[in-house]
């Protein structure tokens, strides 16, 4: 009989064994499961993520179509605006150049009106005090004038 008990012991222990082995697998069984789920969450965001990339290099890929459109664009603009001020600069010495004539036409015109009253003047003198010329002078002045 001891060796049946020693069975039945045994097969107690095994059986206790078995159970826990049982239990630890279906610890490692949910454990394995909810890694599962996390992977399968994490290839989710993973895909996300990688379609963000893509959609972020798409979206690079315009900004620098744009960007070197706008540095063409500021370039030639650029360019644009040097030869506007060069075109700024030949005007204004132009217009000074005009400036000093439009002064030397200015102070001939009244050097001219000066010398006109000053004969308008003379000739009223002759006219009051009478010929002043000799007759030869005096037949160049009736006869012209």
């Amino acid at each position: 009989m001891e060796r049946v008990e020693i069975e039945i012991v045994s097969i107690k222990e095994a059986t206790k064994i078995h159970e826990e082995l049982r239990a630890e697998l279906n610890d490692h069984k949910t454990k394995a499961e909810a890694l599962r789920f996390k992977l399968a969450k994490e290839k989710l965001k993973t895909a996300q993520l990688i379609e963000s990339q893509k959609m972020i290099e798409q979206h690079n890929q315009t900004l620098d179509v744009a960007n070197n459109f706008l540095s063409r664009n500021n370039l030639i603009h650029t360019e644009r605006i040097g030869e506007l001020q060069n075109q700024i600069d030949r005007a204004a010495t132009e217009a000074h150049l005009l400036r000093i004539e439009a002064r030397q036409v200015g102070d001939e015109i009244m050097k001219y009106r000066r010398s006109l009253d000053n004969t308008d003047l003379f000739l009223k003198v002759i006219a009051n005090k009478g010929c002043a010329f000799s007759p030869i002078i005096y037949q160049f002045f009736t006869i012209n004038f």
